[in-house]
Formats: C-alpha cells, sequence, structure tokens
C-alpha cells in the first residue's frame, strides 16, 4: 500500500470512531456478516461468484486495517458492532 492509501485508511478509522462498520467496504461487511451467521468461506466464495482466494485477501486486508490477528477476532468485531447497533 502506498503513503497515501495508507493515510487514507488511518484517516478513515479515525473518522469512525469505534464503529468498525462505517470502516468496512459492502463486500467486507457481507463476507464477515456470513462468517458470524456460520457460513463457510468456500460457501461465501460461491454465493458471492468470486474465487476463494479473493476472498481471503479481502478478509486479509480488512484484518489488518483494524489491528486484528484473525479473520475470527475481525468477525466478532463486526457481529458485535452489528448487535450493539440494532
Amino acid at each position: 500500500m502506498s503513503a497515501s492509501g495508507a493515510l487514507w485508511q488511518n484517516r478513515r478509522t479515525i473518522l469512525a470512531g469505534d464503529n468498525i462498520l462505517a470502516t468496512l467496504t459492502d463486500k467486507e461487511r457481507d463476507i464477515l456478516t456470513l462468517l458470524g451467521d456460520g457460513w463457510t468461506p468456500k460457501a461465501i466464495a460461491r454465493e458471492l461468484g468470486i474465487r476463494p482466494g479473493t476472498l481471503r485477501k479481502i478478509l486479509w486486508r480488512a484484518r489488518d486495517r483494524h489491528g486484528c490477528t484473525t479473520i475470527v477476532e475481525l468477525a466478532v468485531k463486526v457481529v458485535t458492532t452489528q448487535a450493539d447497533t440494532e
């Protein structure tokens, strides 16, 4: 990622505060919601019409951007935030 791209990602995170949902793309949010609902990555990739490798890259970028060490940690943050906003 370029320096300007990193700055933009940091700015998005700061502006969103603790609301992780505001910093996720629609596709990231959909994938993480389905993971939280118990879907397998393979089933999610098939449903969204993308390759499993693409799915992993999307998740890895979101994980790294939010300072999580695992995809599960990221999914828990998303599901918890969704529950708090409902």
